[in-house]
């Protein structure tokens, strides 16, 4: 009987979201994921091929969680205004990624640059 696969693309995925938004990106290493994780860094390999896959996975659940959640509260029925209070929210509650974002560049991601100016837009065009 093979054995079963306890470490899975999900639960990497997970630790390395919550790494990145309590520390940064840079702490974004294979042998930091796996001490987080209690695990070896096998598991990471089989389940991507490099690091930069994995990096560039967690940045679209970054990208996705603003999009979706973060960016979506209501406070005034304004959209841009609602987005621009979000964007304060998001601030004050996650500051070191917010930080790591839009402050010290340090992200340099396309895939978050082009969600949050595809989101502004959209926001725009409701408002």
């Amino acid at each position: 009987m093979a054995r079963k696969k306890e470490i899975g693309r999900n639960k990497i995925l997970s630790i390395a979201y919550k790494m990145v938004v309590k520390d940064g990106i840079e702490s974004l290493t294979a042998r930091n994921i796996a001490k987080a994780g209690h695990f070896s860094t096998q598991p990471l390999y089989l389940e991507f091929n490099s690091m930069e896959d994995l990096r560039k996975e967690v940045l679209r659940k970054i990208a996705d969680n603003l999009k979706n959640n973060i960016l979506q509260k209501s406070y005034t029925g304004k959209p841009l205004i609602d987005m621009d209070l979000s964007y304060i929210d998001f601030a004050k509650e996650q500051e070191n990624l917010f930080r790591a974002m839009f402050v010290d560049g340090k992200f340099g991601s396309k895939i978050i640059a082009d969600t949050l100016i595809d989101f502004g837009i959209e926001k725009f065009r409701e408002q």
